[in-house]
């Protein structure tokens, strides 16, 4: 935009990951049933993002297309993320983390 670079918009991804990442802690509080966290969680994403695109082509700071690609980047990046740490996690033996209690503990 006016010769500069301005894809993906940082900031559009970087509100989409925040809603993406608030949305489970919202629905772990609220508890729900599944239908409407799912929904929670699409919507929260898409209000966060969609409102700060919405502002950035308001007011001609990206492309419609540069929010598009920094939220999808987002979205990208947090559910991978999300992958990685649940393979991690059940990797972990049952009895992580020990009690300083536990056996084996100097």
């Amino acid at each position: 935009m006016d010769g500069d670079f301005a894809f993906p918009s940082g900031h559009a991804g970087a509100a989409g990951a925040l809603g993406l990442v608030a949305a489970p802690l919202l629905v772990s509080l609220l508890r729900p049933e599944p239908r409407v966290a799912a929904v929670a969680l699409v919507a929260d994403t898409s209000l966060t993002g969609a409102g700060m695109a919405l502002t950035l082509v308001a007011e001609d700071i990206h492309y419609a297309t540069d929010t598009v690609g920094g939220l999808s980047i987002a979205v990208a990046v947090v559910l991978t993320t999300a992958l990685i740490d649940d393979r991690f996690a059940e990797r972990r033996p049952p009895t992580w983390p020990r009690s300083p209690n536990s056996p084996g503990r100097t």
